[in-house]
């Protein structure tokens, strides 16, 4: 085969393919669990960091959400167990630390203009994050990590 007509098929291979995956993008809504999936295990996404932005923010909401509603569990069963003698409260500042850095973590998401290096570790955590860390507050730190970057 020559040269000339390897390099037209390949053209047209690639053209199909790029129609392919606007078609996909276009049409489908996007199933997030699913991309979180496929970055992950691959470290690529059809879709362009202004399409996934909200879905990374809303899926970091609920991870902390039910990171709360774990520790409230446990806050309660602890609660059973101490000595009413004993006067505890909750630690207020680090209740206002974990607040102030699901603010930033937030923010940063918000004003991420490109695609962030550390997508696929973003994604890994989002999808296994009782995994790798048992708390919110040890969670948020991780996360505000992989979110803090400098990508200008």
């Amino acid at each position: 085969m020559s040269d000339e007509k390897k390099e037209n098929e390949y053209d047209s291979l690639k053209k199909d393919n790029e129609i392919n995956t606007n078609e996909k993008k276009e049409n489908t809504i996007i199933n997030f669990d699913e991309e979180l999936n496929n970055i992950k295990n691959k470290a690529i996404s059809i879709y362009e960091w202004n399409d996934l932005k909200q879905y990374f923010i809303e899926k970091y909401k609920s991870v902390i959400q039910e990171y709360n509603k774990i520790e409230n569990e446990n806050d309660n069963q602890n609660k059973k167990k101490i000595d009413e003698t004993k006067n505890e409260s909750p630690d207020i500042n680090n209740l206002n630390t974990i607040q102030n850095i699901d603010e930033d973590i937030i923010y940063y998401l918000t004003n991420m203009k490109k695609m962030p290096f550390t997508l696929q570790r973003m994604a890994e955590l989002l999808l296994e994050y009782n995994i790798y860390y048992k708390s919110a507050f040890k969670f948020n730190f991780a996360f505000k990590k992989l979110v803090n970057i400098d990508l200008d």
